[in-house]
């Protein structure tokens, strides 16, 4: 799988994938130094996003080679994430693009920030639901801050980093798996809109990465340690009640799949679905929603 980066953040996050062989990067941002032949390319240091979005140099060359699965992965706020449109425009001839947008915490935005976020966030959700991209991961900055919990200063960005990789990889290996058992569907063509997140199976306490709204559809993963699968009689009676629960009386759809696993601990990860657009034009499909139910 290919992964490209745009801005200063992605292009830090995107260094964990090193770790993987699994991966090509190439990374685009005014931050770094060029060198294509090891998959960077420096853009210009413009001053505004607008120039970015109009004076975007041709990266035709440089990502060439991409074509496939491909994750992008950008971070709300920063000015040259204005250049994704142009640059996936030419990766959407020869890829199957879908967009990982790190949302920022926007009470450190300044305001030339906070409005590019909410444009780029906006126009990114209506090509997911257009399908002019496969599809949209939202991963809130201050969820993934609360998933770390408590670690040293030194520490907080890198761990930030490296939990969002390590969830991307995972569910990527576990799409792309076969199962033991599963009652997996082909997903709604307009639930092209995602967030990832882990359940404790335990207790069912759940931390998600966005706290995504209307949600439709949710994918449940059990990583499960070899001898659990094997020895525990009782565990599919476990997990169909665990996923009944979380059905919320059928209201969403719930597809599960079970995995064999070599760790000593059970993981299980999560990935809902909506069509809505999230942020600020949520309220006005709630709205629509509410008024539908009354007339019913």
């Amino acid at each position: 799988m290919n992964v490209v980066a745009l801005g200063k953040e992605a292009c830090l996050i995107s260094e964990n994938f090193d770790q993987y062989p699994q991966y090509t990067v190439y990374k685009v941002s005014s931050s770094i130094k060029n060198n294509r032949k090891e998959g960077r390319f420096k853009l210009p240091n413009y001053g505004t996003p607008e120039e970015y979005e109009e004076r975007c140099p041709s990266l035709q060359k440089f990502l060439q080679p991409v074509k496939g699965d491909l994750l992008f992965i950008l971070r709300g706020g920063e000015i040259e994430s204005a250049a994704c449109l142009r640059i996936m425009e030419k990766l959407s001839k020869q890829s199957n693009i879908n967009v990982v947008y790190l949302q920022p915490d926007i009470g450190m935005l300044g305001q030339v920030e906070r409005l590019v976020d909410r444009a780029v966030f906006n126009v990114l959700q209506q090509y997911a639901r257009s399908a002019l991209i496969g599809g949209m991961y939202i991963v809130s900055q201050t969820c993934l801050q609360d998933a770390i919990g408590d670690v040293p200063v030194t520490q907080y960005e890198s761990r930030q980093r490296e939990t969002l990789v390590s969830m991307l990889h995972m569910i990527n290996v576990l799409q792309k798996s076969d199962p033991v058992y599963s009652n997996l569907s082909d997903p709604s063509p307009t639930a092209r809109i995602y967030s990832y997140g882990v359940c404790d199976f335990d207790t069912g306490a759940e931390t998600m990465f966005y706290p995504a709204e209307l949600v439709r559809e949710r994918q449940i993963m059990y990583l499960v340690p070899s001898k659990i699968l094997n020895e525990d009689s009782t565990l599919m009676k476990k997990i169909k009640k665990q996923v009944n629960e979380k059905s919320k009386g059928g209201k969403i759809k719930i597809n599960f799949a079970v995995y064999e696993s070599e760790y000593d601990k059970m993981m299980v990860y999560i990935v809902d679905r909506t069509s809505a657009i999230q942020g600020d034009t949520l309220r006005f499909i709630k709205e629509e929603q509410e008024g539908r139910e009354q007339v019913e």
